[in-house]
This record gives structure tokens, sequence and C-alpha cells, in this order.
């Protein structure tokens, strides 16, 4: 049988990630996630980095195919099948208005305006720390389209940009 769309890009975006750690050395990869969940019999692949020489920003690339898309590409039908792609942005802010719209116009100078930006801030209370409180901003790119092994050539030219939003969004 033949490979999924999401096993062929799952295997497209690691190769292309980890010559980029191991190979060419601008990136550390930090954690990586291959999930099937049972319940929905979906997939979900994950894998996070950062530039070695900016730190203080980390990126994940998230791809995920749900049972209907599966199915409908094992099966041959016609119809949606194809992946979903998510690119998430971590960083510590302190700033809350002025970091946020700072992140959001770097973001969409990048990459293309149409394709959403959601930003989600999360925070430990610490009574010690109350006035000293930095968030979590996590940052997440949703494409508008399903992705498949047409689209495989894309990938070095979207990790391109991932690179360059690490590099301005750590100086922010």
């Amino acid at each position: 049988m033949h490979p999924t769309h999401f096993e062929n890009l799952k295997v497209a975006f690691e190769n292309q990630l980890y010559d980029l750690d191991n190979i060419d050395q601008v990136i550390n990869i930090v954690g990586r996630s291959d999930q099937i969940e049972l319940a929905a019999m979906s997939r979900q692949f994950r894998i996070s980095f950062t530039l070695t020489d900016a730190k203080s920003v980390k990126s994940e690339v998230e791809l995920s195919a749900s049972l209907k898309e599966l199915a409908n590409e094992l099966l041959g039908l016609d119809g949606g099948f194809g992946c979903d792609l998510f690119v998430h942005f971590y960083k510590e802010i302190a700033h809350i208005d002025r970091q946020c719209e700072q992140i959001n116009n770097v973001l969409q100078e990048i990459w293309e305006p149409s394709l959403p930006i959601e930003q989600v801030l999360r925070f430990t209370y610490d009574i010690k720390k109350a006035e000293k409180q930095s968030y979590l901003n996590q940052t997440t790119i949703r494409f508008n389209r399903k992705l498949n092994e047409r689209h495989m050539n894309d990938i070095p030219q979207l990790l391109a940009y991932v690179m360059k939003s690490l590099r301005e969004l750590d100086q922010i």
C-alpha cells in the first residue's frame, strides 16, 4: 500500500529540519511528537526547534489529518483529503500591547496577508513575581488549504519563512 500524504509530508518535513539541525547546524530541534488519536483515528505530527543563534523564540511545525481525510485518500474517493498545516511561534513577552502588535506586524510582512494569525497569551501567577510578570505568547499561523504531495516543493520556502520569522521575532 502506498504511504499517505500525511506520512510522505511528515518525512519530508523531518528530512529538511534534521538537515538544518545536523548538517547545516542553523537550528536545534527541541521536541518531536508523532501521535495517533485512537478515539478519533486522526494523526498529528509536531516538531519544534529554535535557531542556534536566537533562542528566545521557539517554532513548531504541526501537520495533522483527520479520519475522513485519511479514509478518502486510502479509498481513492474524491473530495477533501490532505493535511492541515500550522506553524506556531512561542516567545516570552512582558509588554502585551506593544509586543503583540509587533509580532503581528512582523508575521504579516513575512507571510501571506490572507493567512490567519492568532495570538494566545498564557501566564503562571506567582505572588513573589507579580510586578515582573511575563507572558508566553503562542502565535499560530493556519494555512487555508489542505497540503498533499504536490506541495513537497514548497517545504524549503516555507521553512525559509519560518527561519526569517524566528530571526525577526527574536528582535522583539
